[in-house]
């Protein structure tokens, strides 16, 4: 058997000493894959790579359309190939919708020696068809490490076969795995299955949860098993976490497909698993070579089903070392072992009562703990013992080291009863004057951004009353609160927490946040800054003429946005001339002797801030300027168009457009032929002419400026109806109630041929009111539209063209 262990920490201490390529999200293959133009997939990088040589995977998703086949390449024993994720980052292979397979319903597929795969993550190839989908295929590998590795959320998780020798597995996660088109019952996390006989792998540190079938899966496998170190639960349940699935063992570690009933081919050592469907432990039937299983633990497995438990190691003519095991709470047998002869020291052999208080913890959410950066298994203190257990020093010595009298039953080794784990505290909280919404709280250690608890768990007082949270997020050593309105300038700011018995703040260690209330929050919130009042002169108007001794009456605006206005001054040049202290602000200059002369009116805010108006120009002369041509005015009929048709009796919006190039509009008159039907004195120019009959009308526009000039006539011409202006073909829906008040229903009576359609409402002038896509599988649709306003609507089906139209009336 070789030294997998020893073969690996020489691998891991192998420098670099090939050529280094780089794969990113935003890559391009036509690149060389350095650094700064990095190639895209890994099938580009696979083509280039040699003996010695390393590709690092940076982070974030790759959405791939094909399957990355990594076949045909070798490292050797002093060069490895290297897939790694850049430091620091986590490269998640996927799925693009646009994906087509090549061979095998597999992301990633693999075969190869010497090579090293770390920090990968492969997901997202659920199953599509009856046919399982797996994340990752590897067959006929040898020599190769897969470390930091997850496969999740797909058909399969991992599928491995063929030669395999001396691979080793290390810190690698299995998990969320469901096959519902072939019953459930072929989603292992990982199945390492059909491998010839004379090989020895490794598995060091991995966990395997929610998968539908088995956790750890080994039918017909050959080679020798080393499992140190590793978890399995909740196998064997689909999707909703309750529903049976597949069978649902922890670790199935058989059948073999030869009979090597002298030799020992599997090992676990120090694993744990807990809550799965079927068993713990389970040997699998015709598994024909010996196995040595010792200080595991399997807790709550099975929990009720007619068939399951802890241990299952129940085939004749092989020899089962089973030693220091646990078995807590597994229903309906803690063990079922048919050869008695090596069986020692475990829990159910009558020198125990295994109790709740022989364990520190029993909360199995912290198996699914984040893993250390090194992507080691994260420290928890469940199932170790507790002070005080009549567990402790109670094993056989089987190899593994120990402390104390002897060898303690289970998985870990009694130290001080609990693993220490950090507290995070509570550093300061403060709401910045760039984001008045956001309240950010500082802790002194990193937080866990998976396990967040409910937003109610933090009460916020503005002034001492409470303020509703709209969310939070928690990133690093950070948690911000976003409070549903803006915090201001010299608000008193408190913060409490209370932590929940779900999901507290924690770190991914499993440190928990402590509750805590009435902490200050420091308000960081500047005083708000005054806006300056603004001023206008409305007149006189700039470059207008007087005779002297001229009397000129200047009238202006003034406002402020934050405030009032306490002062406005009139200034010619810099000297001033008069002032206001409120509304309206006009001032008259009297005896103006000859000249010109630019005046400004400066505004002042109740708070001091002044601002100066634009200047304009005066004349005042002895002799009396030519008079100035009045300019006429426009008048511009918008609406409605010319030849636009109406059904009677029609309410007709008339829409006049009416400007004075050098002065104001007085009035604006609408005429039906000679007969004047309304006078508008002010903008918008705009009239509905009710209950129109059916006729040729010629509406003509007249404007009138502030000089009594009037302006050319506008005409425009249309036709108001007897007849419907609606499509015959309407028939092919039914629109009801008709008329009224904007909730209505129509009913497809005809169905429609195109996929995608749309139906539009417009008002009798072209203007929609309505726009919403309708599909052929639709048969009705209700509408809600109080909205719009009361009169006639022509309601069309549209998809290239139109369809369908129809007459629709809005009380």
């Amino acid at each position: 058997m070789k030294n997998t262990l020893a073969i690996l920490l020489l691998t891991l201490s192998l420098s670099v000493s090939g050529a280094t390529f780089y794969i990113s999200t935003n890559g391009s293959d036509s690149n060389p894959g350095t650094e700064s133009k990095p190639f895209f997939t890994l099938n580009k990088a696979w083509s280039v790579v040699s003996a010695g040589d390393i590709i690092y995977m940076r982070g974030g998703t790759y959405y791939y359309t094909s399957q990355q086949r990594l076949l045909g390449k070798n490292g050797n024993s002093g060069n490895l190939i290297k897939v790694w994720a850049y430091p620091g980052e986590k490269p998640v292979i996927t799925r693009a919708d646009s994906w087509s397979w090549t061979d095998f319903r597999a992301g990633v597929h693999f075969s190869g020696d010497y090579c090293h795969f770390k920090g990968i993550q492969i997901e997202g190839f659920d199953q599509r068809d009856e046919f399982v989908w797996t994340a990752l295929r590897c067959e006929d590998f040898n020599n190769c490490i897969f470390e930091f590795i997850e496969c999740s959320w797909s058909g399969l998780g991992s599928y491995m076969t063929g030669s395999c020798d001396d691979n080793v597995f290390l810190n690698c996660d299995w998990h969320d795995n469901w096959d519902p088109r072939s019953k459930y019952e072929n989603a292992d996390g990982l199945n390492f299955e059909v491998v010839k006989a004379g090989g020895s792998n490794t598995f060091r540190g991995c966990r395997f949860w929610n998968n539908s079938d088995d956790g750890f899966d080994a039918y017909n496998n050959d080679s020798y098993l080393l499992i140190e170190n590793c978890w399995a639960w909740h196998q064997g349940y689909r999707e909703d976490g309750s529903t049976v699935g597949g069978d649902g063992n922890g670790f199935k570690l058989g059948p073999t497909s030869i009979s090597a009933s002298s030799t020992i081919l599997r090992k676990i050592v120090n694993c744990i698993s807990y809550k799965n469907q079927a068993w713990g432990f389970n040997e699998n039937g015709s598994t024909l070579c010996n196995m040595e299983v010792y200080n595991n633990i399997s807790y709550n497995n099975s929990f009720g089903s007619n068939w399951g438990g802890g241990f299952h190691f129940n085939v004749s003519g092989v020899a089962y070392y089973v030693k220091n095991n646990i078995s807590y709470q597994d229903v309906p047998d803690a063990a079922d072992i048919g050869v008695e002869t090596h069986v020692e020291n475990n829990s159910w052999d009558g020198s125990y009562t295994v109790t709740s208080s022989d364990f520190v913890s029993l909360d199995g959410s912290e198996l699914a703990l984040p893993r250390k950066s090194d992507g080691s298994l994260p420290d928890i203190n469940f199932l170790r013992l507790a002070e005080g257990s009549d567990m402790i020093d109670a094993g056989v010595n089987v190899g593994l080291s120990y402390s104390g009298a002897g060898p303690d039953l289970g998985p870990y080794e009694y130290e001080d009863g609990t693993v220490v784990i950090p507290v995070p505290n509570f550093i300061s909280a403060s709401v910045a004057n760039a984001s008045p919404t956001l309240l950010s709280m500082s802790y002194d250690l990193a937080l866990n951004n998976k396990i967040v608890p409910a937003a109610s768990s933090f009460v916020v007082s503005v002034n001492s009353q409470s303020r509703t949270i709209n969310s939070f997020s928690v990133a690093d050593k950070k948690v911000t609160l976003t409070i549903s309105s803006a915090v201001k300038y010299g608000d008193v700011i408190t913060l409490s927490y209370t932590k929940p018995s779900t999901n507290p703040l924690q770190t991914s260690s499993g440190g928990q946040v402590e509750s805590f209330s009435g902490k200050s929050v420091t308000n960081n919130t500047l005083a708000p800054v005054n806006i300056a009042p603004t001023t206008v002169i409305t007149s006189p108007k700039s470059n207008s003429s007087y005779i002297a001794p001229a009397s000129i009456t200047i009238t202006a605006t003034a406002s402020d946005a934050d405030g009032t206005v306490s002062l406005v001054e009139f200034y010619n040049g810099t000297t001033r001339i008069g002032s206001k202290s409120s509304a309206p602000y006009t001032f008259t200059w009297s005896n103006v002797a000859k000249g010109t002369y630019t005046i400004n009116t400066v505004a002042t805010d109740n708070k001091g801030a002044k601002t100066a108006s634009k200047a304009i120009t005066v004349l005042v002369s002895t002799v009396a300027p030519p008079p100035v041509e009045n300019l006429s005015p426009t008048a511009t009929i918008s609406s409605p168009t010319k030849g636009y048709k109406f059904e009677e009796p029609a309410d007709i919006e008339i829409e006049v457009i009416a400007s004075d190039p050098d002065g104001t509009i007085s009035k604006v008159e609408l005429f039906n032929g000679d007969v004047m039907i309304a006078q508008l004195t002010k903008a918008p120019y705009t009239y509905i002419w009710k209950g129109v009959s059916a006729g040729q009308y010629a509406i003509k526009a007249i404007a009138t400026d502030n000089l009594n000039l009037a302006s050319p006539p506008s005409l425009v011409e249309f036709n108001v109806s007897e007849k419907p202006v609606y499509d015959a073909k309407s028939e092919i829906i039914n629109l009801y109630p008709n008329p009224n008040n904007g909730q209505f229903n129509i009913e497809f009576l005809v169905p429609l041929e195109n996929a995608r359609n749309e139906i539009v409402i417009s008002d009798l002038s072209g203007n929609q009111v309505y726009r919403e896509v309708v599909s052929s599988e639709e048969t009705s649709k209700e509408f809600d539209l109080p909205y719009i306003r009361s009169g006639v609507y022509i309601l069309m089906v549209v998809s290239k063209e139109i369809i369908v139209t129809k007459k629709l009336i809005k009380k």
